[in-house]
């Protein structure tokens, strides 16, 4: 079964949840059950984020840190393979039509390239190897850590 919902989002009118233990997609039923519309996603074990772009639901995962975009009715797509030697997507956000990751192992924020791979565009900060989680503000990303609780900000 599954052990925690781990990620969150909504897309007309419907919540939809990551799971941490299975790497499955589920959507809310409106009143008393989770339903499940994806299956794991091709040996991952976690979906971290999720994020909606263009009518779309995309999730960031751990075990080969891949964007895979929902096919809308019953799976998922790969979109991006890993992102070099990271193994986690923590989190995603969109600023200006395009989805940023924050990735562990060495901390990098990276862009999707709207195809079929992950472009970095921001280096380790500092000695931070976890970008837990990301939002935008003013035109700008900002990043929570991991190993001292920094907020970092970044301006694309």
């Amino acid at each position: 079964g599954q052990t925690s919902i781990h990620s969150l989002v909504v897309l007309n009118g419907k919540i939809y949840g990551g799971t941490y233990n299975t790497g499955q997609l589920f959507e809310w039923n409106g009143s008393n059950a989770w339903v499940s519309v994806a299956p794991q996603l091709d040996g991952q074990e976690y979906i971290y984020s999720l994020v909606v772009l263009n009518g779309k639901i995309y999730g960031g995962t751990h075990n080969t840190g891949q964007l895979f975009e929902w096919n809308g009715s019953d799976a998922w797509v790969s979109v991006a393979p890993q992102l070099g030697t990271q193994t986690y997507i923590y989190s995603l956000v969109v600023l200006n039509g395009k989805i940023y990751g924050g990735s562990a192992q060495e901390g990098q924020l990276f862009e999707w390239n709207g195809s079929d791979a992950w472009v970095s565009v921001a280096p380790q900060l500092d000695t931070q190897t976890h970008i837990y989680s990301l939002v935008v503000l003013n035109g700008k990303i900002y990043g929570g850590t991991h190993n001292t609780g920094q907020l970092f900000r970044w301006r694309i």
